[in-house]
Parts: C-alpha cells; structure tokens; sequence
C-alpha cells in the first residue's frame, strides 16, 4: 500500500493589456499584450500506507521518496487581430500571437541544480466569414496553438517535456430560425498535434510525470441547437463525436521507458490520445413561472453522456 502527499505553493502575477478599434466600421483592429509571472514550490511524498492516515507522512520510516522543487515561470506574449468587411457579405480576419515562456527549476536539496529553458512560438489564425442572410452563416478557419513545456519533478525517469504545437481546420455553420426563437449550430474540425502532452504516474517511483508524443491526430463534429417552445420553456441539446489517433511516438526517451515498463510501442500506435472522450450527447430544458409581481421561479432538467474515454496511451 503506498500513499502520496504533495504541498503547493504559489504565487502569480499576470496583466493583459488590449487596444481595441470602433467596431462601426468596415475595418476593426485589436492588438495587445500579456504578461505572466508564477513563482510554484511543490513538495512530493511517498510513504508505505498502514492506516490511511495523514500523520504518517511525518514519519521518516514509512517515507519511500521525498522530492521538494521549485519553480518560476516568466512568461509573455504579443498579439494582434485585423477584421475587414470584404463585401457586404463576406469578412476576412486575420490574427497572430508570439509567444515567449522562460522556465527555471531548482531542486533547494541539491547544489548546483538550476535547469533553464526556453519556448517560443508564433501562431497565426485566418479565419473567412460568409453571411447568407442576416440569420445564417458559414465560417472556414485555419489556426495554429501553442502549449509550454517544462521540467517535471527532480530525479524522475523523464525529467521534462517539448512544448506542444496544434494544427486546426474548421469549418462551421451559424444559424437562427423562427423568428430568432431557435438556433442551430454546426462545426467539424481536423487538428494535428506534434508533441502531444500528455499525463502518468510511474508506480514504480511514485512520480507525476508530463511527457510528449511525436504526432496525434485529432478530428471530430460538433452540433448544438436550441429553441424558445414557448414564452416559458425552452429546449437545448447537443453532439460531440471525437476521433483521435496516436501515430508516432516520436520521443526515443518514452520508448526506452514503455520498452522497460513492459509496454509494446506496437500498442501504442494508432490507439486513441488519452483523456479524450469519444461521444458527448447532452439535451436539457428550462422552465420560468411566475410566483409573485416581483419574483419569477426557473426549473431546470439536463442530462448528459460521455463515452469511452482511456487514461493510459496503450488505451
């Protein structure tokens, strides 16, 4: 029986600042900036479990791994967006944000142990607007996402992970019916993730680690509607259907350790990225009364599915 405690601590500062144009004209502007600064202590036990109790943390017989870090993360980004009415009809938008995020961890039991890194990325976004009439639109996007890497805890079999970069194509519909009373939503998009990010606890040492695969691909449809029945009711449901696939590890360190943990690479590849749920369906109502001059009363009923979803990349 093992147990795990982790005591954090942190502290953050962000600041955003945007500038943003009249949006009564053919031509519309924002740009900005950010900035972000946390300083996080992580302490992380692991100890023989005997009774399920706290206390036994405290005691230096039952403790298995004793791991203190901490960790300061400066990060800052610029961004900026121009939007220009084509035609009566047709929008144009265009958008950039660079980013740059400096990590630094030191290991306060160990002298000499400062690790530096740092990820930078640009990541541009098109997106082309096309209004059939003032209640139904279609849109087609092309956009690029960037997520930091970092250092995982010291001492651990992966000591860091790759910054993760996504490709995205979407394509979507927008529409309102009935008098504005209903609408009716839908989008399909196709995402490829190099370096994927992903999360595991190594039983063997008790660690938390973050780790990369080479390349995920992540597709998937979304639809939503709602629709005001009446002065007092309304309805809302939707769908999500989600298909992702791991294609290449791409990462020679996660190979020797799956290799060691008795873990075929063979079954990782074309298994779905975990954490991903396959199938979301959700519908659901609101109800409104009267129950005074002064008061309304509101019911409200959803129900909501998730399918299959694996937390390990060997599914």
């Amino acid at each position: 029986n093992l147990g795990q405690a982790q005591d954090l601590d942190v502290e953050l500062f962000s600041h955003e600042l945007r500038l943003v144009s009249n949006d009564d004209g053919a031509f519309r502007w924002l740009a900005g900036a950010y900035y972000l600064d946390t300083n996080r202590s992580l302490r992380t036990r692991v100890i023989v479990d005997l009774d399920n109790s706290a206390a036994q943390f405290e005691n230096p017989a039952l403790t298995l791994l004793d791991r203190i870090e901490d960790n300061d993360n400066q990060a800052w980004a610029l961004f900026g967006q121009a939007e220009i009415d084509i035609t009566e009809r047709l929008t144009l938008q265009v958008g950039g944000r660079y980013d740059e995020d400096e990590r630094v961890q030191v290991d306060p039991t160990t002298p000499n142990s400062t690790r530096t890194t740092t990820f930078t990325s640009f990541q541009p976004k098109l997106t082309g607007t096309y209004e059939f009439t003032p209640d139904v639109s279609a849109y087609a996007t092309y956009s690029e996402g960037f997520r930091s890497g970092g250092f995982n805890a010291p001492g651990v079999i992966l000591p860091g992970f790759e910054d993760e970069t996504l490709t995205n194509y979407e394509l979507g519909l927008k529409s309102r019916f009935l008098d504005g009373r209903a609408s009716l939503n839908l989008a399909a998009f196709m995402s490829d993730s190099e370096d994927f990010q992903f999360f595991f606890v190594d039983v063997t040492t008790g660690s938390q680690i973050i780790s990369n695969l080479g390349e995920v691909s992540i597709n998937g449809f979304d639809a939503d509607f709602s629709v005001e029945a009446t002065d007092k009711l309304t309805l809302y449901g939707g769908i999500g259907v989600t298909d992702s696939e791991i294609e290449d590890i791409g990462n020679p360190a996660l190979e020797t350790f799956l290799n060691n943990a008795g873990v075929s690479t063979a079954d990782v590849i074309g298994s779905k990225s975990p954490k991903t749920t396959d199938l979301t369906l959700n519908i659901g109502g609101e109800f409104i009364f009267p129950i005074s001059d002064a008061f309304e009363g509101l019911l409200r009923a959803d129900i909501e599915h998730q399918g299959d979803r694996y937390w390990q990349i060997d599914n």
